[in-house]
């Protein structure tokens, strides 16, 4: 796993060093805005912002919320992983919502880290979705709709929005 803080990110102190590392987190502390998949998760992160290869492009709502929080958002941290960072949480989703009442056994927890690593070799997509999904249902992050059934609300202190100063003229 790599992390940094957005600062670090835009900065290009994980440049060189993302290889095979498809799923971000964006968050700060506690709170979890924004988990993602990508082959480039630099590149998409750049692409919330609206700055993809120079280009101005529209922002996501993580973009939004990212510009809205400046400079304090500079210090969110980055956590990019590998798909096999992402094991034990794929499995232990994976065994909850296959699981009767009676509880997860540890080889059903085994038999779900085996099925995940058969799937990241054979089929790089769907083991980022599996990926994407358990650290989906397992943060409950604020910005994801997809797959996100009680999503966390954005904390309030986030929301204060910046209001310019017009002068009365």
């Amino acid at each position: 796993m790599l992390k940094t803080s957005l600062k670090g990110l835009l900065q290009g102190k994980l440049e060189g060093k993302t290889f095979k590392h498809y799923i971000y987190l964006v968050r700060d502390r506690e709170t979890v805005f924004y988990v993602g998949k990508s082959l480039d998760p630099v590149r998409r992160i750049y692409e919330h912002l609206g700055w993809d290869r120079g280009e101005k492009e529209d922002k996501s709502e993580l973009g939004r919320l990212i510009i809205q929080n400046l400079p304090k958002s500079l210090h969110w941290k980055i956590e990019l992983l590998k798909l096999r960072d992402c094991e034990f949480e794929v499995a232990k989703i994976m065994v909850k919502f296959t699981q009767s009442s009676e509880g997860m056994l540890i080889e059903d927890f085994i038999e779900e880290i085996e099925k995940y690593r058969l799937e990241c070799e054979i089929n790089l997509d769907g083991a980022m979705r599996w990926a994407e999904t358990a650290f989906i249902l397992f943060y409950h992050p604020c910005l994801n709709k997809q797959r996100n059934y009680f999503p966390s609300p954005v904390p309030t202190r986030y929301l204060s929005i910046k209001k310019n100063k017009i002068s009365d003229g």
